[in-house]
């Protein structure tokens, strides 16, 4: 099996979110690959610091260039229209998959087994191979077709796990901070030692 752990960023809301977990697979020495769809890199530079007016006028090429701004240098970015990715093929079938976030229509092309990008395929491709899957919805509310959909993928064995900051840490006021326990949880779910603290060890949270 590759020691590499794949992550697919579609157009919901919380890009950084992709991006500190990246950079939290960096720290660990832990090889990573991503493959933005063409929203998710829109929604990255829309929360990053471009405008509304601004996005429509940039083409691909211009939304790769924002997004390797903002990746770890070391991550293996995918074209998501390119399929002679090794993320393509059962042969190359990365340790784990985490879509982060997951928009509800990717989350619905999945379910019904659509492979019409790298960004689907990788995910096709990690389920046959019956490798971890983490899928982190980003939506509220939540509709029926939602509903019915991730349950869909938790009967594939999908692990469903949406952003849900805690207050028992007692990180009330750092946002921050929410999203480094939160991505050092999604690590430790994958076996990686990000140093994650549990309120029941009476350790101090980061």
């Amino acid at each position: 099996m590759n020691c590499n752990i794949a992550v697919v960023v579609t157009g919901a809301t919380g890009s950084n979110l992709a991006i500190k977990f990246l950079q939290l697979l960096q720290e660990q020495e832990i090889s990573s690959d991503v493959v933005f769809s063409h929203q998710g890199m829109a929604n990255l530079a829309l929360e990053y610091g471009y405008s509304v007016a601004e996005i429509p006028q940039m083409d691909t090429q211009e939304l790769s260039q924002v997004v390797r701004q903002h990746v770890p240098s070391q991550c293996r970015i995918h074209d998501a229209s390119h399929f002679f990715s090794p993320l393509a093929s059962g042969s190359g079938a990365p340790m784990a998959l985490v879509v982060l976030p997951a928009s509800m229509g990717y989350c619905a092309r999945v379910a019904q087994g659509s492979s019409e990008t790298l960004a689907e395929r990788v995910f096709d491709v990690c389920l046959k191979e019956q490798r971890p899957i983490l899928v982190c919805p980003r939506e509220s509310p939540l509709s029926q077709v939602h509903l019915r959909n991730l349950l869909e993928l938790s009967t594939m064995g999908v692990q469903i796990v949406p952003f849900m900051p805690e207050f028992y840490s007692h990180q009330r006021g750092s946002m921050d901070k929410q999203i480094d326990r939160f991505v050092s949880r999604l690590a430790g779910m994958l076996q990686v030692n990000a140093h994650y603290s549990r309120w029941m060890d009476g350790s101090e949270a980061p």
